[in-house]
């Protein structure tokens, strides 16, 4: 991917493409789904697979915001933030089967 690192922390890395896509949320959203994101501390290494995590937010308006975020983390290194993006509530759903929602 030819985006920019635009912000690292030592748990988190996250690129320009990312943070334009963060810009998409509406409604204050984004700050909550930034918050949410914070859950994903600690996750397992991808083994240089690209994974997602899905979750839900409700925005001011009190709208609920389902979303993915895609994501790869080597080991050693900070979970990179590649992606996110609204999905429907059933891929919501069906990544809760899954195991794929952020805790």
């Amino acid at each position: 991917m030819d985006a920019k690192q635009k912000y690292t922390e030592e748990e988190f890395e996250i690129d320009e493409y990312f943070l334009e896509q963060m810009r998409n949320y509406r409604n204050g959203a984004a700050v909550k789904v930034a918050s949410v994101i914070d859950h994903m501390y600690g996750a397992d290494t991808t083994y240089g697979y690209i994974e997602n995590k899905t979750g839900v937010v409700n925005d001011d308006k009190n709208n609920p915001v389902f979303f993915k975020i895609d994501y790869f983390r080597d080991e050693d290194g900070p979970i990179v933030l590649m992606d996110t993006y609204e999905i429907s509530s059933d891929e919501y759903l069906d990544s809760i089967n899954l195991n794929q929602n952020i805790t």
